[in-house]
């Protein structure tokens, strides 16, 4: 099943074949109301619900710095890993107080 992450509305409604009301549900869900588990937007029927995957990533591996910082390594649903890094809020603010 292809990721909806990313996709608009129109988007999402061509690549699951469903109508614009849908599309848009969906997308309110997930961009608006922040949603990560499909099974809870219920405005959808359980049927749609039980079909959908969002593609989220997965975390791979996880490093803690010892200042605080983490590194995830993230698995995609095409099995590719990405890294992205959390600074710890004691750098952000140190950081931000040298400006």
């Amino acid at each position: 099943m292809q990721s909806l992450l990313g996709l608009d509305a129109p988007e999402i409604a061509t690549a699951l074949g469903v109508p614009a009301f849908r599309a848009r549900q969906i997308y309110d869900a997930v961009y608006r109301q922040h949603e990560v588990d499909v099974k809870r937007i219920t405005t959808l029927p359980k049927q749609l619900r039980e079909s959908l995957e969002l593609g989220l990533p997965s975390v791979d591996h996880q490093y803690q710095s010892t200042d605080g910082t983490v590194r995830y390594l993230l698995k995609l649903s095409d099995s590719k890993t990405v890294e992205t890094v959390r600074w710890a809020a004691r750098w952000i603010a140190n950081s931000a107080s040298q400006r």
